[in-house]
Parts: C-alpha cells; sequence; structure tokens
C-alpha cells in the first residue's frame, strides 16, 4: 500500500507589474506570499530569498525535508485562510489560457526509497461569501536532476474532460454549492510536495532544494484570424533590472525581419551581439551574460527592418 505525504502551503498573490506578470519577482517574498509551516520532527519546508545563485536574484530558495512516518504516509500544513474571510483581494486570470512559473532545481529530491515525487498547484476560489474551492494541477516540474537553466513550467487554466489534473485543475474539495472554477474569483494559491513511496523501515524521506521565480499569466496566442502572428514591434525592458550578472531581453517583431540586437556602453562601444540573423514574425527571449563586465549602466538596442528602439539596464556587482 503506498504511502501517500503532503506538504501544503498558502501563497497570496502580489499587485501585477502589467498585465502578464501576477508576480513579476518573488524578491523578499519569504514570508509574505509563502508562509512557512511549523516544522514537525524530520518534516520541514523552509523559504529564503536567493542571493547566492545570479540567475536567482530576486527568486524564492525552497528547501524541503519530508518523512511519511504513519503507515498511511505524513503530512505538515498551513492554514491561512478561514472560511468567511473576504478581506482578499480578487484577480480575474479569465482571459488567460496558461498560468506559468518559473523553476531551477538545486538539489534534486533525494528519495531513501524509490517512489514518485511531485510538485502540486493550487488555485484557491473563494467567493463573495467567503466560500472556498481548491483546484490542484499535477505539474511536470522534475526533482530528478539539478537544471543549469530557468525552466518555465505552463499550467493549463481548463477543467480538462478527462478528470486527469496533469491536463488541467481538478477540484479536490469545495466548500460552495457549486464547482465551476471561476477564475474571475481566484484570490490565492497553495503549493503541495507529494512523496508517494511503498513504504519501509525505518520510514521514507525525501531532501532537496528548488527556486521560484515570476508568477505570469500567459494569453491566448490567437483570438481570431488578425491575432494569429504580431502586427506590433516591441523592445521589452529586461527582467531583472538591476541584474547581476544574468538578465533576460524580450523583444516582439511584426513581420518577418532580419534582426539585429547589441549591447553597448554608454561610449556606444560594442559589447555584445545577442541576435544577428532573420526571423520569424513573433516574441522571443535572450538571455544576455555579462559576467566579464564592470558595474554600470549599458544600452540594449534592437533593429528589425525600419523599427529601432533601444534602453538601459543597470548592472550591479
Amino acid at each position: 500500500m503506498k504511502k501517500l505525504f503532503i506538504l501544503s502551503v498558502f501563497l497570496l498573490f502580489a499587485q501585477p507589474i502589467n498585465s502578464q506578470w501576477i508576480i513579476e519577482s518573488f524578491d523578499s517574498s519569504a514570508g509574505i506570499f509563502f508562509k512557512e509551516p511549523i516544522p514537525i520532527g524530520f518534516n520541514n519546508l523552509s523559504f529564503y530569498n536567493d542571493t547566492s545563485h545570479y540567475e536567482g536574484i530576486g527568486s524564492l530558495r525552497v528547501e524541503f525535508s519530508v518523512e511519511a512516518e504513519n503507515p498511511w504516509g505524513g503530512g505538515i500544513t498551513t492554514a491561512t485562510y478561514a472560511l468567511g474571510d473576504t478581506s482578499l483581494p480578487y484577480y480575474d486570470l479569465t482571459n488567460g489560457d496558461f498560468l506559468s512559473f518559473w523553476y531551477k532545481i538545486l538539489e534534486p529530491a533525494n528519495l531513501s526509497i524509490p517512489g514518485d515525487f511531485y510538485l502540486e498547484f493550487k488555485l484557491a476560489e473563494i467567493d463573495e461569501n467567503g466560500y472556498r474551492d481548491l483546484w490542484y494541477h499535477h505539474t511536470s516540474l522534475d526533482f530528478s536532476d539539478s537544471s543549469e537553466e530557468w525552466i518555465q513550467l505552463n499550467m493549463p487554466l481548463i477543467i480538462p474532460s478527462s478528470g486527469n489534473n496533469r491536463d488541467g485543475f481538478v477540484l479536490q474539495f469545495g466548500d460552495q454549492p457549486e464547482h465551476n472554477l471561476d477564475l474571475e474569483y481566484i484570490r490565492g494559491f497553495e503549493i503541495a510536495l507529494v512523496y508517494l513511496t511503498n513504504g519501509g523501515n525505518p520510514p521514507s524521506t525525501a531532501l532537496g532544494s528548488f527556486l521560484m521565480d515570476r508568477l505570469e499569466l500567459i494569453y491566448p496566442t490567437a483570438i481570431n484570424d488578425e491575432d494569429i502572428t504580431p502586427t506590433e514591434f516591441a523592445l521589452e525592458q529586461n527582467y531583472p533590472n538591476p541584474f547581476n550578472p544574468s538578465t533576460q531581453i524580450q523583444f516582439t517583431i511584426g513581420s518577418n525581419q532580419f534582426v539585429q540586437l547589441k549591447v553597448y556602453d554608454l561610449l556606444s562601444k560594442e559589447i555584445a551581439t545577442l541576435v544577428n540573423e532573420y526571423r520569424n514574425a513573433g516574441s522571443y527571449k535572450v538571455d544576455f551574460d555579462a559576467s566579464n563586465l564592470s558595474s554600470g549602466i549599458y544600452l540594449y538596442k534592437l533593429q528589425a527592418g525600419e523599427f529601432v528602439q533601444s534602453k538601459k539596464m543597470l548592472l550591479m556587482k
């Protein structure tokens, strides 16, 4: 008989930076967005503002140690919501196709006994009367190996017809008379680490750590025939900014063009060429590593056909 171990924690919304980002950065989020559960014996879940990994500046480091100590398993939870609480603000997710976050595995889950170890992401739907429905999604986050790069994980904002919570969000439990996943009533999130194993003596344990950052609402790629491809050109502000020493630059081109994206210092000396090729219409993200540069202000410039735009970014070491 399999043991079930669950670690659960509640996450509240931050004010969105723009129409896409729900939480732009988990900087200073430990103890604010996430509430640490009280350690019980071996079971512990700790949150830290990460500054030790340059790709993770402003991210949240999650360290976990779990133990399935009972014949049926074990668990440690926090409750930051009480029935009837209507003080939390609403955030409308109805226009999104996916909810996503970025992650990076630091220490793979070390399982003392082979089993399944995965993360569930949950939506807390709370209506006007304070009644809650909790919807959960079995994510594809892979705890088996460390990751050199940030990975974006997309979660479909649907109730899957298959009833499989890998394909969308499925009701876990609810207080509301009807259960419809009303995305305009989302007031918070929960996450859960789940450990399934066939048991053992001494009890099975799992240890590891990972980074989380940037919760995003992903909009439909096409609404009608006119929206199949972008029609505008844009150069976005790099993220994070300030940065040390790595950052990401996003741009959109409205038609097929030869594209150049270059970095300059304040004396207009070319520092790096990030893109220098023909690209189809669409949105792109490019990483820039300034490990060999000194602190200061730098310019990045996008040229695509007749479109030319530049922005400033700040490297702080």
